[in-house]
């Protein structure tokens, strides 16, 4: 970081405004693939490939509570403490932050990898018929598997910039949203 930063919050501000625009250029992303995603699975795999997904959504609540969360919280923290000039908090904060994400993404994983069954029940597919109880326990496991890429990709985009990297974030979303 450069020492000669000013300390008034002139760049903190700017920062933040602009890790909250590649934010929300991901989740405008995000929302499109689902659509997308909800079209062809319907129309080329069926309806009970369209129920399992629908059955399968909240997981992507899930994981973005959690990751927004951390995310909004970990990149106001940074902005403050870049623009005060104080190298010690944000290092502080940088690190809780990829340690809480990689903790709680883990989680996320391990649970859902082990037990999809209980989050298939919460998420409703335990009134349905075993078919697709079974097929939404196969589709959550896969999700939550991916749990890790999902969190950490949302927590890091922000910081990735507040670092002053351009190129890394626009790949990650091209990426994703492909």
């Amino acid at each position: 970081m450069n020492d000669l930063l000013p300390v008034d919050g002139t760049i903190a501000k700017g920062l933040f405004r602009k890790a909250m625009l590649t934010m929300l250029t991901a989740e405008l992303a995000n929302g499109a693939t689902a659509i997308i995603d909800g079209v062809l699975t319907g129309r080329f795999l069926g309806p009970t490939a369209l129920a399992v997904s629908g059955l399968g959504s909240p997981y992507y609540s899930v994981a973005s509570i959690v990751s927004g969360l951390l995310m909004v919280g970990c990149t106001n923290l940074c902005t403050r403490a870049i623009g005060k000039g104080d190298k010690q908090k944000l290092t502080d904060v940088f690190s809780l932050t990829l340690v809480l994400g990689v903790f709680l993404s883990a989680f996320l994983a391990v649970t859902g990898v082990i037990m999809p069954h209980i989050y298939a029940g919460l998420f409703g597919a335990g009134k349905a018929d075993p078919e697709l109880f079974s097929e939404t326990v196969g589709y959550l496991r896969w999700l939550f598997a991916g749990a890790p890429g999902f969190i950490l990709f949302i927590v890091l985009m922000p910081l990735l910039q507040l670092d002053g990297d351009t190129v890394r974030p626009k790949i990650a979303s091209i990426a994703c949203a492909v």
